[in-house]
């Protein structure tokens, strides 16, 4: 009869060989995700509110006309905002992250690219908090919506127009 322990160890490098197939197929899954989202010009953020620290993946960057990567702190990204559009973006931010059961933030602002391109973002966040209450995360999407609201700032002026 044989030593179970035997059989034991020839079964762990195909259980080894299963494994990183998982991982690699995981990770083949992240990149094609990333891929997909680049297609759809959707970047994703991950904002650590203890430690007051935003990751982005590689799109937001693009979406945001950065030639680099992007601060990793809310404040440093503020500059980056129209100027017309700060106090009220982090107005919505705030009040969301501080409004009791509110779990959602929504907010459009325009950007300014390193190449002086205006551009509008629609970000989506969900606040995740901790079991006192208190914001920990906010995890979201960023999406360019410039063609959307040039659209309706030709329609405000046509419905104008026709007004007069």
């Amino acid at each position: 009869m044989a030593d179970p322990s035997e059989a034991a160890r020839a079964t762990q490098p195909r259980a080894g060989a299963r494994n990183a197939a998982r991982v690699r197929t995981g990770e083949e899954r992240l990149s094609e995700l990333e891929r997909a989202l680049q297609a759809a010009r959707i970047g994703t953020f991950d904002w650590d509110t203890d430690e007051d620290r935003l990751v982005f993946s590689g799109s937001a960057a693009e979406l945001f006309g950065a030639e680099g990567s992007l601060p990793g702190k809310p404040a440093e990204l503020l500059h980056r905002v129209h100027p017309a559009d700060r106090a009220p973006a982090f107005q919505a931010v705030n009040r969301a992250l501080h409004e009791a059961g509110r779990s959602f933030a929504h907010v459009e602002y325009r950007v300014q690219g390193d190449d002086g391109a205006l551009r509008w973002l629609r970000a989506e966040g969900r606040i995740l908090r901790s079991a006192d209450g208190r914001p920990r995360r906010m995890v979201g999407t960023l999406c360019d919506v410039s063609e959307r609201k040039a659209l309706e700032s030709q329609l405000l002026r046509s419905q104008r127009m026709e007004s007069v």
